[in-house]
């Protein structure tokens, strides 16, 4: 047993041997094990993340920078389907094209 950086240890993992009667689905595959176990949600292999891109000084795969940048794209889509043509960036606009779309009328649909 040896620990990681995160101060986990790492137990090695010998599958059961068929002779002791265990089946073949519930046999550990065999390798390096983390203990306590990997996280489990979205949240906390973010978390994991960005402690390890800081660890590196690296930046974050959800940097604020980047999600600023997808957000930008999302809104010129937006801008673009109001213009009916190119939305240029950055964007110089100071409202949300798909609200003030929406508020005009201007989106198709279903009929109700």
């Amino acid at each position: 047993m040896d620990g990681d950086r995160h101060g986990r240890n790492r137990l090695r993992a010998e599958p059961e041997s068929p002779a002791r009667g265990a089946a073949e689905s519930d046999r550990i595959p065999p390798g390096p094990r983390l203990w306590p176990p990997a996280p489990q949600t979205h949240y906390e292999r973010a978390i994991e993340h960005l402690v390890a891109s800081l660890d590196a000084g690296e930046e974050p795969i959800i940097s604020g920078r980047r999600v600023l940048r997808g957000t930008e794209l999302t809104f010129a889509s937006w801008e673009s389907a109001r213009r009916c043509g190119r939305a240029h960036l950055p964007l110089e606009i100071d409202d949300n094209p798909l609200e003030a779309m929406y508020e005009a009328g201007q989106l198709g649909g279903l009929a109700e």
